[in-house]
This record gives C-alpha cells, structure tokens and sequence, in this order.
C-alpha cells in the first residue's frame, strides 16, 4: 500500500488510519472498505452484542438505540474501547485452548 502512495505526503507519519484513508482515495481499484465487517471487527466507539452458535462460532450484532441492527462474523475483532474489554471476558470461556 505505501508504496503505491508517492509524493511528499505518501507516508503519514505513522498515523496508520491517514495512510488507509489515502490509499482508498488515490486507489478506489485496489481498496475496498469492509462496510459490513465481514473481515475485521474493531469495537471501538460502538455498541455490540455477541451470542455465541453451537459450532462455537462468534456472531456479532450492530446495537442501534439498543435493538440489534446488523449481525457479522469477522475474521477477526479487536476488542477495544468502552464496551469491547467486556465482550471479550464474556467470549473467552467459549474459546478452546
């Protein structure tokens, strides 16, 4: 990605989210935005629920004004912010291993 960027603002001095940003403007053909978090989950800033299947799959529901709105199996989740911490103490004794 960084070195399809070029010009003096290539590098966003570290600041990772600047440099995603960049790229998706400058390369709409190369970058997609994972809208529907089928890939990767950050739980920052938003209010999700988790229900855990009988195959041990985690599923994960989008709150909007406390009802679920939309439900994603990412790859993977970042368990962050406020409630994030929470949801993953709550997930872990469904983990094997």
């Amino acid at each position: 990605m960084l070195a399809h960027l070029k010009g003096p603002f290539a590098y966003c001095g570290g600041d990772d989210q600047r440099s995603y940003q960049r790229f998706l403007v400058e390369a709409p053909d190369l970058a997609a935005l994972d809208v529907d978090a089928a890939l990767f989950l950050a739980t920052h800033g938003a209010s999700w629920s988790v229900d855990v299947l009988e195959t041990g799959q985690p599923v994960f529901y989008a709150l909007e004004g406390g009802e679920r709105a939309a439900s994603s199996t990412p790859a993977v989740v970042h368990f962050n912010s406020h409630d994030g911490k929470a949801m993953l103490a709550a997930l872990l004794p469904h983990v094997d291993g």
